[in-house]
């Protein structure tokens, strides 16, 4: 079957799946049209389509509706003659392909690795193979009638034979001539009157290389050894020529010995026999060798007689002995596979009967068990009448041919996973440079699919700016026939540039022609970049050996200098390449011992002798400049990966300046360590690198502790955030910052130092260090505060008189309103009125406390979010009933955010100070006014003041008024404590202390505005609130709130105890009252079950409020602790809100707000 370009291949494509039957037909139409597809969905439908179209090949499915696996093979080979099929199956199992081949498929493909290049490379095998075996048939034809051809030759030869004529002779050995009748004559080509010859004529005419046997035939019939004479050999006739001929003789006469007398012969002509003998032999020798070559057996059946003939190839195939004969076909069982002898037998019926040829792939037994792939072919005989009377055919071993298909299919799939396992680029062309197949790299660089791929040319593919060089490549390699390498760069699918290296090679075919290339793309892109990088780094080596600011020497593997940097040069003041033997011109001193360096100790002969490497040598060299210089030297070896000796590298570093430098700061350092004053040295992060003796003494950290520390080890929180950020800033401007830091021991013992931190610059004015030298004045303080607590019990003693004067007026309003209750108890009206009057007595002499409090700096703060203009409209409120009405009081309160943290009582009391002042700078009238607006402050709004400002919003409070002023000796003492104007008896100075003191206390400021005659304006600076959430009491919610439960009350003070005890009972509480903190431990010990909460005075005798605190924790750690206090020690106070009292409340306070913060505690709802 022979495929010319012009006829389309027709291909049935029997399957059930539409998916596999549109996969397959897009796979063969990518072939440029080369193909008819016809579709079956079924086994009965594709038999039936062969026996209806002529089909070039069959691409079977074995899973189909109506039948399974391999016998869906063997009944449509059972039933369609001579269609090559390739078993496609969705089962990746070569077994199953390597049965199906035996069975007589001609290839096998798993559906999963199926591309367009694998369908049609085997569809074109197939049907080769089917051309190849028809080829065969052809052979097979041909030598069957080359036996008719013998037979008729063997019947012409008897009809010869018969009709032959025959010569006489006779030699009589009397005369010893030999006589030829005219037959004989005319047999050797003589006239009918030939002349009698001498018998040794006779001899000679005989062929040289029938003599000796036709000789000794004769002989030994005349001697009577053999019975008869009866010889066949070749004659020469009258013109020379060679006849055969077959000649027999008698002796007719003997004389009396015994001897012949006369011999008569007869002479047959059989040449014409010989002939077809000749011609049979060389037709039987070249069918035997026909049948050797092809594997191919003959066989003959006559079905009268059941004989079979088998050619002697037949035998070879069964390894069968020939003598034996051929087994008749009722023995043919055993010459085959049980179930492929069934179909044999079916097919030799099916050609008994009908005359049907059969081709049948069957799998042989021979002798010895072994199993033979053979093809059977067979086909009827008939006589001239037209019945069949036997079947002739051939049985060809394909064995080898299974086994190579096997073999094919097995190195086409193991080539085709290297091939995808292979990470570069893979591709393979045809001479017209169409693509056969490539790997999935070739598919991810091209960004095509190999079905895109295959059969496409690189114009197709590839942009047109690659695809004409390659094509141009591609011709250039097919017309040598070599192998073909370039270098090329391209953009990938992804976008990417790339360099890749093309390694081709042209492909022949069977004929050695020329028939196509492969080619693999390795990526170089990363050699090519190690390229660039190697050749700048060998450019950037040598620029740096070149502007090296060290000197740097290379010396060979022998220790000989081979070349040395400018810097290098300069160092020794010369270039002496020299070897390791003249090292004795180099002269050297080792520091610090001032030891000369021998020509075979430098350390270079020791890098190179010994594979050593030589760091921080410090040598003092005399250079050959005559000048000598202070160098710190280095030498390495340089070896391969197996460690053996390259070469050797020597580094110099000039320190002549450093070393001067380091001998004057070693004596700078000792001086350092002997001063008196704290040095430390940090770098530019804050990192502490060097202390001096004062500093371990003063801190208690060693130098080794301290080194690698931050300076914040020593921090004590008594500084805010800002205050270090402040000094940062100052010192990182590459300012100098100085002032006083209270920092914290290691035995966490506070401390306060004066300090100085200056930065300190390089020579291009980098800030590389800083340094600070710190003075303990702990001590000096502590006299000073002794020295000025002296002065205010001094002050207050001399003012004891104006303090008196203020409490005996409240204790006196107290007393003189109690008598009054007392003498008016039946009037509950008078007696309420009477109760506020009392009330508003406590105020005032609590407000007195408060006021000496804060100027002892011992005063309680309790800072809250608060409304600023609701404390300003009550501070004026109240002096509108007690100042003097010709005092005129006017609010302008322009602030639109007025939510601060502070304390509300100390804030109405600071501007309380601030009225009465005013009132008393205007005896005579006149306006005091109060002011708001929003101000933001920076660090400079407060020049000429002792304080630095914190920069933010502020709501800033001015108190003016028209009053007499201050001249300026006044107004620098103005917030002094104890200082006033006022006669002795009318104040007592504390009232504008207690003012700074507030609001130093909220992180606020004060300044002032006066002069004599003009008045004056003080101006208060509050920090505005992140929130604006108002600290007011809700105007509905004054009163006290009741609830339930037991309270623990703890005071040492009796009165206390039993009046809150019964305003505590009124609201509904159950109160327990302790006189001192151990009594009320004992209690709670005993009874905590029923404990709900308790109220707990922080100074007390026996156990303190903080000591009791701590006892009631350890008994109960969710304890619920309300602090109540008038005075107290600041940090026992910080300490007990930071342990977890739940709230804290000064003395004297009101029942309203103590039944609230009760009610906090205990989470009552009002």
């Amino acid at each position: 079957m022979t495929k010319n370009s012009d006829k389309k291949i027709t291909v049935l494509v029997v399957d059930d799946n539409p998916a596999d039957r549109d996969l397959i037909g897009e796979y063969l139409e990518a072939d440029g049209g080369a193909y008819e597809l016809i579709f079956a969905e079924t086994l009965a439908k594709a038999i039936a389509c062969t026996g209806q179209t002529v089909v070039d090949v069959v691409l079977l499915d074995l899973g189909l509706p109506d039948s399974q696996g391999l016998e869906t093979f063997r009944q449509f080979q059972a039933k369609t003659e001579g269609v090559p099929v390739i078993v496609v199956t969705g089962l990746d199992d070569d077994d199953t392909g390597q049965q199906a081949i035996a069975a007589g498929a001609q290839d096998y493909l798993p559906k999963n690795r199926i591309d367009s290049y694998m369908l049609t490379r085997a569809i074109r095998f197939a049907i080769e193979r089917y051309e190849s075996i028809a080829r065969l048939q052809e052979s097979e034809q041909e030598l069957r009638a080359a036996n008719q051809q013998l037979h008729k030759n063997e019947m012409r030869l008897h009809l010869a034979l018969e009709s032959a004529s025959e010569g006489i002779w006779e030699w009589d050995y009397t005369t010893g001539l030999v006589t030829f009748d005219q037959t004989a004559s005319l047999i050797l080509g003589y006239e009918v009157d030939f002349a009698p010859q001498p018998g040794q004529w006779c001899i000679e005419q005989i062929h040289s290389e029938d003599r000796p046997d036709v000789e000794k035939a004769y002989a030994a019939y005349l001697s009577q050894e053999a019975a008869n004479y009866n010889v066949e050999f070749r004659m020469a006739t009258s013109n020379g020529t060679y006849i055969w001929l077959a000649s027999t003789a008698r002796i007719v006469l003997r004389d009396e010995q015994g001897e012949p007398l006369l011999v008569v012969g007869i002479h047959r002509d059989i040449t014409e026999r010989k002939q077809a003998e000749e011609a049979l032999k060389r037709q039987h020798a070249m069918l035997a060798r026909t049948e050797a070559l092809a594997n191919i057996g003959s066989w003959e059946w006559d079905i009268d007689s059941d004989h079979v003939r088998w050619s002697d190839e037949l035998f070879r195939i069964f390894r069968r002995d020939p003598g034996a004969g051929a087994p008749s076909f009722a023995g043919h069982p055993e010459l085959y596979v049980p179930e492929d002898m069934q179909r044999l037998k079916e097919a030799v019926e099916r050609c008994v009967a009908s005359g049907t040829p059969y081709e049948l792939d069957l799998r042989a037994i021979r002798s010895d068990g072994e199993i033979r792939h053979c093809v059977a072919r067979g086909q009827a005989q008939t006589d001239k009448s037209g019945r069949i009377f036997g079947l002739a055919g051939s049985l060809q071993d394909v064995t080898k041919e299974k086994q190579l298909l096997g073999v094919i299919v097995g190195q086409r799939n193991r080539m085709e996973t290297l091939m995808q396992a292979i990470p570069a680029p893979v591709f393979s062309k045809d001479k017209e440079g169409r693509y056969l197949g490539c790997n999935r790299a070739f598919e991810t660089i091209t960004g095509c699919k190999r079905a895109q791929i295959v059969g496409k040319t690189v114009h197709e593919i590839w942009p047109e700016k690659y695809s004409s060089t390659y094509r141009d490549k591609d011709l250039e390699l097919l017309a040598t026939g070599r192998e073909q390498q370039y270098e090329f760069s391209l953009v990938d699918a992804k976008g990417e540039k790339r360099d890749v290296v093309f390694y081709k090679s042209a492909f022949q075919n069977q004929a050695g022609n020329v028939d196509g290339l492969v080619g693999v793309m390795l990526d170089i892109t990363e050699r090519k970049q190690t390229e660039k990088a190697l050749r700048y780094s060998e450019n950037l080596f040598r620029r740096v050996f070149e502007v090296l600011p060290v000197g740097l020497w290379i010396a060979d593997k022998n220790g000989t200098l081979q070349e040395g940097n400018p810097e290098g040069v300069r160092i020794w003041g010369g270039n002496p390449l020299v070897p390791q033997k003249e090292y004795g011109i180099f002269k050297a001193r080792r520091l610090p011992s001032g030891e000369e360096i021998a020509p075979d100790d430098w350390a270079l002969v020791h890098t190179v002798n010994e594979g050593i490497s030589v760091t921080d040598e410090r040598l003092e060299i005399d250079a050959f400049d005559g000048v000598k210089r202070v160098i710190i030297n280095h030498t390495a070896p340089v070896t391969d990966e197996t460690g053996n000796l390259l070469a050797a590298v020597v580094v110099n570093q000039d320190v002549t300046k450093q070393y001067r430098v380091e001998a004057e700061r070693e004596r700078l350092m000792m001086a350092i360590g002997q001063a008196a004053e704290a040095v430390v040295i940090t770098d530019t992060k804050g990192i502490i690198v060097y202390v001096n003796p004062a500093f371990e003494q003063v801190t208690g950290y060693t130098r080794e502790e301290a080194i690698g520390q931050n300076p914040r080890v020593l921090k004590s929180g008594e500084q805010v955030d800002t205050f270090y950020r402040e000094m940062w800033e100052t010192l990182t401007r590459g300012e100098d910052w100085s002032g006083r830091i209270v920092n914290k021991k290691k035995n966490g013992e506070y401390f306060t130092e004066e300090a100085v931190i200056s930065p300190v610059f390089n020579d291009v004015n980098q800030i590389v260090n800083y340094v600070a030298v710190k003075r303990d004045i702990t001590e000096q303080l502590g006299l000073e505060e002794r020295l000025r607590q002296s002065q205010k019990l001094e002050a207050i003693g001399q003012l004891a008189g104006g303090v008196a004067h203020d409490f005996n007026n409240c204790l006196g309003g107290i007393s003189g309103y109690v008598e009054l209750m007392s003498m008016k108890s039946e009037d509950p009206a008078t007696i309420v009125a009477y109760a506020a009057k009392i009330l508003s007595s406590v105020r005032k002499a609590a407000n007195l406390t408060k006021q000496l409090l804060n100027f002892a700096r011992k005063a309680t703060i309790d800072p809250q979010p608060m409304d600023i203009h609701g404390s300003i409209n009550q501070t004026v409120e109240m002096l509108r009933h007690t100042i003097d009405r010709r005092i005129e009081l006017q609010t302008i309160l322009l602030a639109n955010r007025t939510i601060v943290n502070a304390d509300a009582s100390q804030i109405e009391n600071a501007l309380l100070n601030l009225g009465v002042n005013a009132r008393d700078a205007m005896p005579e009238g006149g306006q005091l006014v109060f002011e708001t607006a929003i101000a933001t402050i920076n660090k400079d709004s407060f020049s000429g003041y002792p304080f630095q400002a914190v920069p933010g919003d502020y709501v800033k409070i001015t108190v003016s008024d028209t009053g007499t002023g201050m001249d300026n000796e006044t107004k620098i003492r103005i917030f002094e404590p104890f200082f006033t104007t006022k006669e002795v008896g009318k104040g007592t100075g504390l009232g504008l202390a207690s003012v700074y003191g507030t609001m130093k206390q909220h992180n606020g400021y004060v300044t002032l505005d006066s002069g004599v005659g003009h008045g004056t304006s003080f101006h208060l600076f509050v920090p505005l609130a992140d929130k604006d959430v108002c600290s007011g009491i809700d105007e509905a919610k004054t009163g006290p709130v009741a609830g339930v439960g037991r309270i623990l009350f703890v005071d040492d003070e009796e009165n206390i105890r039993d009046s809150t005890a019964e305003l505590l009972g009124g609201l509904g509480y159950e109160v327990a009252c302790c006189s001192n903190g151990q009594e009320a431990v004992e209690y709670y010990s005993a009874n905590q079950q029923q404990v709900d909460a308790v109220i707990l005075d922080m100074v007390m005798p026996k156990m303190g409020g903080l000591d009791c605190y701590r006892r009631l924790k350890t008994l109960n750690p969710d304890v619920k602790v309300l602090v109540a206090s008038g005075y107290g020690e600041q940090k026992e106070q910080d300490a007990i809100m930071n342990e977890g009292a739940k709230g804290f409340m000064i003395k004297p306070f009101r029942m309203a707000d103590l039944s609230r913060a009760l009610a906090a505690v205990l989470k009552v709802k009002d």
